[in-house]
């Protein structure tokens, strides 16, 4: 039996009732698994990712213990067959059980529109220093869906969101990680502001649609990780990042030696492209709430 540390919003699979699964891809830091029954045919992928304790933690994770360089998923391989419920997820020999829980909604704390827009000049700033100049062709439709979202636009959402999704290679392509960012940006960033009755009512309505929107025009991996995001549901990283916007203080004495920076460069580690393109979907979320604008590159 491997003990885990469990993701929140996988509970419900691990405790309910035993459903088959089968193994979808496997790296040295995760492996992916698919819930295969009992999911209708209209409705997006269950997914469970298997992850090394340095890997990332995503809202649908299972951690072990273990890091990479000790090869926990050796035993592992694309394809292989298993079952997950009554509080277990079992691929062959390997069981893996709950520990603990962890959640994947970020707790911030409360913060000021004014705060917040010194923290989002700063994220601005340290995200062009690590990764140069924003990509205008994520950052403009970024932009756009949050400012969307805050004014209640629905169909200027879902017409620029078509931009986005599975925009880019990989398993979770460029315009999908930004548009994650912007819904659970936005959903995270309203109540640390103590705005988000509205837009929390926005999101409810649109996040569900943008997800069937993508149904097919994006990897599985990446369209469960979305479906995630539109319920506030991040990673580790980028639940570190945006309880570092809330908590940001202005340093007016010299360069900032705050936890800002030391949470983007721990996103921008993830993935080739994803941290990156999460945060620029964290930004303009971050960015639209204070009306600010200022994103879109001159």
């Amino acid at each position: 039996m491997t003990p885990v540390v469990a993701s929140l919003p996988v509970r419900e699979l691990l405790l309910g009732p035993v459903r088959d699964v089968r193994v979808l891809a496997v790296f040295p830091h995760a492996a992916y698994v698919e819930v295969v029954a009992d999911v209708p045919s209209d409705a997006p992928p269950k997914l469970v990712t298997l992850v090394t304790a340095d890997g990332v933690a995503h809202p649908n994770a299972l951690a072990v213990f273990d890091r990479h360089t000790d090869r926990p998923f050796r035993q592992l391989h694309q394809g292989q067959a298993g079952c997950i419920g009554d509080g277990t997820l079992a691929l062959g020999d390997a069981v893996y059980r709950p520990a603990r829980w962890r959640s994947a909604v970020p707790s911030l704390p409360v913060t000021d529109p004014v705060r917040l827009a010194a923290a989002s000049v700063a994220l601005h700033t340290h995200l062009e220093q690590r990764s140069g100049r924003l990509p205008a062709d994520l950052v403009a439709p970024a932009t756009i869906v949050a400012g969307g979202l805050v004014d209640g636009d629905v169909e200027v959402v879902r017409a620029t969101a078509a931009e986005l999704i599975g925009c880019g290679p990989g398993l979770t392509p460029s315009g999908d990680d930004v548009l994650a960012g912007v819904l659970a940006g936005l959903r995270a960033l309203s109540s640390a502001v103590g705005d988000a009755r509205r837009l929390t009512a926005t999101l409810d309505a649109v996040g569900p649609d943008l997800v069937r929107q993508a149904t097919g025009r994006t990897t599985g991996v990446s369209l469960a990780l979305l479906d995630h995001a539109a319920r506030g549901e991040v990673a580790a990283p980028a639940g570190d990042l945006l309880h570092a916007l809330a908590a940001h203080t202005p340093c007016t004495t010299g360069p900032a030696t705050t936890d800002l920076g030391a949470a983007t460069d721990r996103l921008l580690a993830v993935g080739s492209t994803s941290g990156r393109d999460l945060a620029i979907g964290l930004l303009a979320a971050a960015d639209r709430l204070v009306h600010r604008g200022s994103l879109v590159p001159g």
